[in-house]
């Protein structure tokens, strides 16, 4: 609205208030004529604006919108009429899957992304619950160097990218890659003695119960990594379905502890889980929670690049593509990085 059609409202109001004490007219003219002002002089919502749309409200650009829908741009309300169309858990999903970050969990329902410290996480849940899916996720938004236990019989981290070595409990080579193991704990800890910084590595373990269970050799080793690994760069990430055959040294040591599903009960209390469940937004998803501010997130299933390989689905990269994101994993893990 140009000016020039507010000139005559505010001029015929002062000279009412003028000439015959109409005072009310002159101040709804300028009243109007502030409006006008305070309107101009905001920033104009474009398209090309991202619009985010949250508990909060409306955001475009950055730029809270205050008042009612009914004044706002009709491109506007549209796209909003377009949004509001598709089910939360794939708005969640597509704002879960374009953030960047290291160790990304999850997502809370409000659409607060919920990322993990390096630092040693125990993991329990029952069978099914969803555990090996959602390692699988955490190591997609892990840069450095990888190295995995599965006692699934090795499926289910066989074809992740990056992974330097992966051991089962059907592996010939498992009492080499423990002396691999306890060695790079030596070699860090001569490092750190000379003032060298040691680059991150993870230690992932799926189904721990059975692997300390497995040979005295595994549950030393663990425990050796529980103890000394946080200061020497090596994070333990392990999953089981109880804390039974878990040592209270490593439990003790793992700083993060998540629970997934429907933790037995006894286990939730002695992890500082709380005891009310929450379902997962929709499905496909599933519902996790951190005992440290029993801090409730959901994650999906079936989305990860190691999931969708072995479901036979399109990825969208080729064979070789996923060699060159393997090199660039072991390439960052030659870096310092932290």
């Amino acid at each position: 609205m140009s000016i020039l059609f507010l000139l005559p409202t505010l001029g015929y109001g002062v000279f009412l208030g003028l000439s015959q004490g109409l005072w009310h007219l002159t101040a709804i003219g300028l009243f109007t004529l502030i409006i006008w002002i305070v309107i101009k002089s905001k920033k104009p919502l474009t398209k090309s604006d991202e619009i985010e749309l949250g508990l909060a409200g409306v955001a475009v650009g950055g730029r809270k919108l205050g008042g009612f829908s009914l004044f706002w741009p009709t491109w506007l309300n549209l796209a909003l009429i377009r949004m509001l169309e598709r089910p939360a858990s794939e708005v969640l999903l597509d704002q879960l899957l374009d953030s960047r970050g290291q160790l990304k969990a999850g997502i809370r329902s409000d659409g607060e992304i919920v990322f993990l410290r390096p630092a040693h996480t125990l993991i329990i849940g029952p069978t099914g619950s969803g555990k090996t899916e959602f390692m699988r996720n955490l190591i997609e938004s892990w840069p450095h160097r990888l190295v995995v236990i599965d006692f699934k019989g090795g499926l289910g981290f066989s074809k992740a990218f990056g992974i330097e070595w992966v051991v089962s409990n059907h592996s010939d080579d498992f009492d080499q890659f423990l002396e691999m193991v306890h060695k790079e704990l030596e070699t860090r800890e001569r490092e750190l003695a000379d003032g060298q910084s040691p680059k991150p590595m993870m230690l992932l373990v799926d189904e721990l119960s059975s692997v300390t269970r497995s040979s005295q050799k595994a549950a030393s080793v663990l425990d050796d990594v529980a103890t000394k690994g946080r200061a020497l760069g090596v994070y333990l990430f392990a999953a089981s379905q109880t804390l039974s055959g878990v040592s209270r040294s490593l439990m003790a040591n793992c700083l993060q502890k998540i629970g997934i599903g429907a933790v037995d009960q006894v286990d939730a209390m002695q992890l500082g889980l709380s005891k009310q469940r929450r379902q997962p937004i929709a499905n496909g998803w599933a519902s996790a929670q951190i005992s440290e501010g029993q801090l409730y997130f959901n994650f999906p299933l079936g989305q990860s690049q190691v999931s969708r390989i072995s479901q036979g689905q399109t990825v969208g990269l080729s064979d070789s593509r996923v060699i060159d994101l393997s090199r660039v994993r072991v390439q960052a893990s030659k870096q310092s990085i932290i």
